[in-house]
């Protein structure tokens, strides 16, 4: 698949924006107006996801199963490490920690909400129930795709406003799975709007947030209108080595950041850092935290899991042409 480099930049960004977002909410950055939109990282990854999974599958042929290892390989290892490394600093409950493991939503007792032992660990129950989904449209007609999931996801969200169910089937009836649509909708049909609507876009989330208040409108399309921008000049963004790399491990500094935080917290009380430098010191701390994460345990981890799985495909066609 073509190297997106907007992509890139924007999975960057969008991690550094969830690293913000957690600043403020746990007050070691004072400030007292509304940051909430900054959580709309988030927004950015899901448009991001639906987007790619697409555009990583167009004109390639890929069975469920196939799809499925990728996605495992991809997103499980580092997020059972991380949630081992939460583990071991509070106390938790087997089954808790078993369905966390597992992505089944839960009602967690510490939060009071449907949230893993690894807090940011909600927003990959949602990223890997859309992998099932899409890894079920893979057995059809490749122009097909897009509908069938898109169907999906729509009647599960009108679901959830009709029925209001809760626990599992209502964590999977709410209205943000619509964005994965959004980035499938880019990728399947090419689009592409004038560049100058992303930065307009991206400055209009903070003001619809106080506006609108719902979600998926305040940020979920303008993430999605800036993807569709960045897309159009992508070929002219130049590619900067540390901004690529800190796409790479966007992942790592997503899953990480609560516990890089924690360390800058220490840091704050003990030496009474100013104000001034705690939110760049911050976004800094857990940047490095990430690419470290990233280089030394993840990029190793996932090379040996990937040939492993090749090495599995290779010896059973072997074994299917010997028969």
């Amino acid at each position: 698949m073509h190297d997106f480099i907007s992509i890139q930049y924007l999975r960057a960004i969008a991690a550094l924006m969830v690293v913000a977002h957690h600043m403020f909410t746990t007050k070691l950055v004072d400030y007292h107006g509304e940051t909430g939109w900054l959580a709309g990282g988030v927004d950015i990854f899901f448009v991001i996801s639906g987007f790619i999974m697409v555009q990583s599958t167009k004109d390639r042929s890929y069975s469920p199963t196939q799809f499925y290892a990728r996605r495992i390989i991809r997103i499980v290892p580092i997020y059972w490490l991380a949630t081992f490394v939460v583990m071991m600093n509070m106390q938790w409950d087997w089954g808790d920690a078993l369905k966390s493991l597992l992505f089944i939503p839960y009602l967690n007792p510490q939060t009071q909400s449907i949230m893993p032992v690894l807090q940011p660990g909600w927003t990959l129950n949602f990223e890997m129930f859309f992998y099932l989904i899409f890894g079920f449209s893979l057995m059809l007609p490749e122009k097909l795709r897009f509908y069938a999931v898109a169907a999906c996801l729509i009647a599960l969200v009108l679901i959830g406003l009709v029925l209001q169910p809760t626990g599992a089937l209502g964590f999977y009836t709410r209205p943000i799975i619509l964005e994965f649509i959004l980035g499938m909708f880019i990728a399947r049909f090419g689009v592409r709007l004038p560049f100058w609507l992303a930065p307009l876009a991206l400055f209009a989330i903070p003001f619809l947030w106080e506006i609108v208040r719902f979600r998926e409108l305040a940020i979920g399309l303008p993430a999605a209108i800036i993807v569709a921008s960045l897309l159009t000049i992508d070929h002219q963004i130049p590619k900067l080595p540390f901004l690529s790399k800190l796409g790479d491990a966007s992942y790592a500094i997503y899953l990480f950041h609560l516990e890089a935080l924690g360390l800058l917290a220490v840091l704050v009380g003990a030496y009474a850092i100013s104000p001034v430098i705690v939110l760049p010191a911050g976004l800094a701390i857990a940047a490095l935290v990430g690419l470290a994460i990233h280089k030394f345990l993840e990029t190793p981890i996932n090379a040996i899991l990937k040939n492993l799985y090749s090495q599995y495909l290779d010896n059973r066609q072997k074994a299917q042409l010997a028969t």
